[in-house]
């Protein structure tokens, strides 16, 4: 997901994308495999239109504060207009979320970051 989201999905072309039960890794040793990091979050804020909604669950309550953590670093807000258990629910959650399920939605930031330049390549500012 990560790559596809980086490299082949357009800036400001999504309108919501859903992400449930990411991380099956729930040690900290694990956590350099998850997949919501800051650079994941800054992709989703380029891909989501204004407006755009990301949509999260988890069994795990510390893998939600991260996915929840890093989103909100990365300028997304908690959207509590947006109901959650709008989503389907997966036999892996029925089997195993017994404890419960940790879901929310964000709304992507009103200024989504930018790619930088490539290394190398002459900025705007700098070209003659």
């Amino acid at each position: 997901a990560r790559c596809i989201v980086r490299r082949l999905v357009p800036e400001a072309s999504v309108h919501a994308v859903h992400v449930y039960f990411p991380d099956p890794w729930p040690k900290r040793r694990h956590g350099k495999r998850r997949l919501f990091t800051p650079g994941f979050a800054s992709d989703l804020a380029r891909i989501l239109v204004t407006g755009g909604v990301v949509y999260v669950a988890s069994d795990l309550p510390d893998v939600f504060e991260v996915m929840r953590g890093v989103l909100t670093a990365a300028g997304f807000t908690p959207d509590r207009a947006v109901p959650t258990r709008l989503r389907p629910v997966t036999r892996f959650e029925e089997k195993y979320a017994g404890a419960g399920t940790h879901a929310g939605s964000f709304r992507a930031p009103l200024f989504p970051p930018r790619l930088a330049s490539p290394q190398g390549a002459p900025s705007p500012q700098n070209s003659s």
